[in-house]
């Protein structure tokens, strides 16, 4: 006489478990990975650590990791009637290019509604990570407003984690109560996590 065969409801709850364990990220980022799928994350994944202005105002955080980059992108409040989401984006990449952003590809990146904008709009700034290049104002009946974006090198000398070569950061902050003065301390407000956001790899390290 065959042994009871296991029911069918059990062996559909252990396949369920076997999906979801795959589902689950291990380890370090993996510049050689190939999943590329946007999923929330918690905050304590998120590879940027804000500072005490960024943290009040980070609603969520979306990731995803895979053909040698991560991308996060960090939703922020915005309080104001302002086209256009608050954002704070980074984009790492293991295979990055020793070169420097112009101000035409700055111009295309720009989506801040920051009032007439051309080349000598553009003004640089310094953070701990070195310079980047941003763009302010305060059209008339709008609140002030702030889009940057710096690129961190590591053939250019920045400190990078390990296995990064080129790390891209961007902010863009509308804010009705600041001015656009006050908005530019933000893009000094965040560090990179060594770890790139993965809480196992930290402990591990001790950080």
């Amino acid at each position: 006489m065959h042994p009871r065969s296991p029911p069918l409801r059990a062996l559909l709850v252990l396949a369920l478990a076997i999906l979801a364990a795959g589902c689950v990220p291990t380890g370090r980022f993996d510049p050689q990975s190939t999943t590329m799928l946007w999923r929330d994350v918690s905050a304590d994944r998120g590879a940027l650590r804000l500072g005490g202005s960024l943290r009040p105002m980070l609603l969520a955080i979306t990731d995803r990791r895979g053909g040698e980059t991560l991308e996060q992108r960090y939703v922020l409040r915005n309080d104001t009637r302002a086209k256009g989401e608050n954002f704070l984006a980074l984009k790492i990449s293991a295979d990055g290019k020793a070169t420097r952003v112009t101000s035409d590809q700055f111009m295309a990146a720009v989506a801040a509604p920051v009032g007439a904008v051309d080349a000598n709009s553009i003004r640089e700034g310094q953070n701990r990570y070195g310079p980047f290049l941003y763009v302010s104002g305060r059209p008339e009946g709008s609140p002030g407003c702030l889009f940057a974006l710096q690129r961190l090198q590591r053939s250019l000398g920045v400190a990078l984690p390990s296995g990064i070569d080129q790390a891209d950061i961007t902010l863009r902050v509308c804010d009705a109560a600041a001015s656009p003065d006050d908005l530019l301390g933000l893009m000094g407000d965040w560090t990179l996590d060594p770890a790139l956001g993965d809480p196992t790899a930290r402990l591990a390290a001790g950080y």
